[in-house]
């Protein structure tokens, strides 16, 4: 996806929706949480991104909230998915299920039903 003229990587938002989980589980704040991965990212268009979203969280917006107000970087899907775990506890959960999603996965009832119309 592009942010104005830069290329911001599905697999870029994967690994901050994984770190995001992680930290989250591992008991650090969300907020914080943020500034950790803003601090590790090298891409300035997401920092921006990061940085803005913090910002909306300190006037007290919700995570999805803040999320949903850059939709070339967090779908529809991906904001909604954070909306709908909207206690921190299940923020982690969230993040995996998006991940899982944007991944392409398909379950194994799926993949029994592709092999099955591709023999």
């Amino acid at each position: 996806m592009t942010l104005g003229s830069v290329k911001i990587d599905k697999r870029e938002l994967i690994m901050f929706s994984r770190q995001l989980a992680l930290l989250i589980e591992s008991g650090i704040g969300v907020i914080r949480g943020l500034e950790i991965i803003q601090l590790q990212t090298s891409n300035a268009a997401f920092k921006k991104i990061i940085g803005e979203v913090i910002a909306d969280l300190q006037d007290g917006k919700t995570l999805a909230a803040a999320m949903a107000r850059h939709p070339k970087m967090f779908s529809t899907m991906y904001h909604r998915t954070i909306s709908a775990g909207s206690r921190p506890a299940t923020w982690t959960k969230s993040c995996a299920r998006w991940q899982t999603l944007s991944n392409g996965r398909r379950s194994p009832k799926r993949k029994s039903r592709v092999r099955l119309l591709t023999r």
